[in-house]
């Protein structure tokens, strides 16, 4: 329903305010900052994709499927 898609996203949204709160309590207003939490910006938390680009590189996740699919479980 798009009614509690809509609820959905303002429940994030008020989650997100608030987590920005605790992330940037000096700030005067830190509920601007509520899309871009993101603190740390290394090559070992980003999305390996982006960082290795040009290589084939899976994530982990993906490399466990892929075994998973190919020998079963």
């Amino acid at each position: 329903m798009k009614s509690d898609s809509r609820a959905i996203r303002r429940r994030h949204k008020a989650r997100m305010k608030r987590r920005a709160r605790e992330v940037y309590p000096m700030a005067p207003k830190a509920e601007y900052w509520c899309d871009h939490l993101a603190v740390c910006n290394c090559f070992m938390c980003r999305n390996p994709r982006h960082t290795w680009k040009g290589e084939d590189r899976l994530t982990l996740q993906e490399r466990k499927a892929h075994l998973r699919d190919r020998y079963g479980e």
